[in-house]
């Protein structure tokens, strides 16, 4: 049975709005007209809003939306409606919907907002089991938590200890009308065959089955908590100061087990897409049995970990590059180049030493065969040797903008400056720093 006056603590809070992601549904329509009642007995001066995300994949996407829209308006709730393009690009179509609904909530969602989502204790079951069937871990099997951050804002789940049928009766008792998706009835798709193939079985043998699971996943849920600590720990001690950037000889000390878990939670301290099950396996053995002389790769969507010496290093895919092209300066300003940034600083007594200023300035790529001599050292020298022993990963060499005055190489961006090109003490000068790929180099620390 839901009481009322249990979600009163929503509005107890700082000021901010009140979100209810509303679909239409009965489930989310039961939360909105509950909060929408809340209010307006105790005039809480709580903002009170609804947002629809109109997911276009049913013919009737606009006709939901109107009704959601004459709802909200009958109940005195603001009312924002957000149309997203649904792709199954090969993922399925419900994980699609779910990452542009969420991608829709975010962009919506400001500092200080609370989204609040109309779940259930049956859709946590479905959840528990659905997440069983792809082979979860802890977190996984923890279901959905009832809070989380999102964004900016704060994500609630209000009803997770509720069943469906408290949600239904309730429903019936004030008279709501609500839509029904008719792709709910689908048992193609995974949730669907969940909820009306298995979850009926279990109910006939487990009647109580949706309470011992939540019990369940908050045993995962610290579980995760757990893991989530060691990693942490474990992770401090192997990244220094630099998230991208992650030290395997001592990653090669520990277990199986952790260098799993401290793997899987540097990706996501970096808000990078995670990996797999079949693909954090393949990054641990990448990382730590490959021969020390090569340099693999392991790619997933959005993201590309590479192995150089002693390091395993994380980033966003590399774009393509042309490293035969040519760009040149004429105003103080950063450049993007070669997928990364290139920028400038005027300085006096250190940089590059510009007679003529940017005007003469060229950039750019290695193309094998370049000499140089760094400032502070004798004689000139192959620029590729020169790399080699900076330790600039090799994916990076190609990539790494070469500063020129006339055909001179004057400067390697974020590395060095040529001895001829140095500004005198009493000289202005021009400093060159370069990122790449959320790579620093000018904060490069030695293997």
């Amino acid at each position: 049975m839901i009481k009322p006056e249990s979600l009163q603590y929503l509005f107890r809070r700082p000021p901010g709005r009140l979100i209810v992601g509303y679909s239409g549904g009965m489930d989310s329509h039961v939360l909105l007209h509950l909060l929408a009642g809340l209010r307006k007995a105790k005039a809480y001066p709580c903002e009170l809003s609804a947002l629809h995300i109109n997911h276009g994949v049913s013919r009737r996407s606009n006709a939901w939306q109107d009704h959601c829209e004459k709802v909200c308006d009958r109940l005195g709730v603001n009312f924002t409606a957000v149309k997203v393009s649904v792709q199954s690009a090969g993922r399925g179509i419900e994980d699609s919907a779910r990452e542009e609904r969420y991608r829709a909530f975010s962009e919506h969602l400001v500092a200080g907002d609370t989204l609040l989502l109309a779940h259930h204790a049956d859709d946590q079951a479905e959840t528990i089991l659905f997440r069983l069937m792809r082979g979860s871990g802890f977190k996984g099997l923890a279901g959905m938590p009832a809070r989380r951050k999102l964004g900016a804002a704060t994500l609630l789940r209000p009803l997770l200890h509720v069943t469906r049928q408290s949600l239904a009766a309730y429903a019936e008792r004030e008279g709501l009308k609500w839509v029904e998706d008719e792709s709910n009835e689908d048992t193609r798709l995974d949730r669907n065959y969940i909820r009306h193939k298995l979850i009926p079985i279990i109910n006939q043998r487990w009647p109580g089955h949706a309470r011992t699971w939540a019990r369940s996943a908050e045993l995962a849920a610290e579980g995760s908590d757990l893991n989530r600590e060691l990693a942490d720990l474990d992770l401090s001690g192997l990244v220094g100061d630099r998230l991208d950037r992650i030290d395997l000889a001592k990653l090669k000390s520990m277990s199986h087990a952790r260098q799993r878990n401290l793997l899987y939670r540097w990706i996501e301290c970096a808000a990078l897409p995670l990996p797999s099950n079949a693909q954090l396996q393949q990054l641990v053995m990448q990382l730590t049995g490959a021969r020390q002389d090569s340099n693999p790769l392991v790619r997933w969507r959005g993201v590309e970990v590479r192995r150089f010496r002693n390091h395993g290093y994380l980033m966003r895919p590399l774009e393509h590059h042309d490293s035969r092209a040519e760009r040149h300066f004429n105003a103080e300003r950063s450049l993007t180049i070669a997928a990364g940034t290139l920028t400038t600083r005027r300085t006096q007594g250190a940089g590059i030493r510009l007679d003529d200023g940017l005007a003469s300035v060229a950039v750019r790529f290695r193309q094998g065969g370049e000499r140089c001599r760094p400032s502070g050292r004798v004689g000139s020298h192959p620029l590729k040797k020169i790399m080699q022993e900076l330790q600039i990963p090799p994916w990076l060499r190609d990539r790494i903008p070469l500063i020129y005055v006339g055909e001179d190489i004057a400067s390697v961006a974020g590395q060095f400056i040529c001895h001829e090109f140095v500004a005198g003490a009493t000289q202005m000068g021009w400093e060159f720093g370069w990122s790449l790929s959320g790579v620093d180099l000018s904060d490069r620390q030695r293997s």
